[in-house]
């Protein structure tokens, strides 16, 4: 409620809660909003690296270099031996 100070002046009274709320306190239901915004989040970056490591496994079953150029290599042969059955 409200008391009356020497001067006049009226005091209100003040919760616990609306004075934690006044120093910037989380109270709990702000932590279990934030909880629930973390699993979430956690969630979240759990499926992304999911698929990251999918995206990796694909990008390693690519040929390297060393393989393109082996088939690069095959390729100028096969067209020797076109070229040369076209010829005769």
């Amino acid at each position: 409620m409200s008391e009356e100070i020497s001067n006049g002046e009226t005091r209100a009274e003040l919760s616990a809660t609306a004075v934690g709320r006044l120093m910037g306190l989380a109270t709990s239901s702000d932590l279990k909003i934030l909880e629930g915004k973390i699993d979430l989040l956690i969630q979240k970056s759990a499926a992304m690296a999911a698929k990251v490591e999918k995206l990796s496994q694909e990008v390693a079953r690519l040929p390297s270099g060393a393989d393109l150029e082996r088939i690069d290599v095959h390729v100028g042969a096969i067209k020797a031996i076109v070229k040369e059955l076209l010829e005769k």
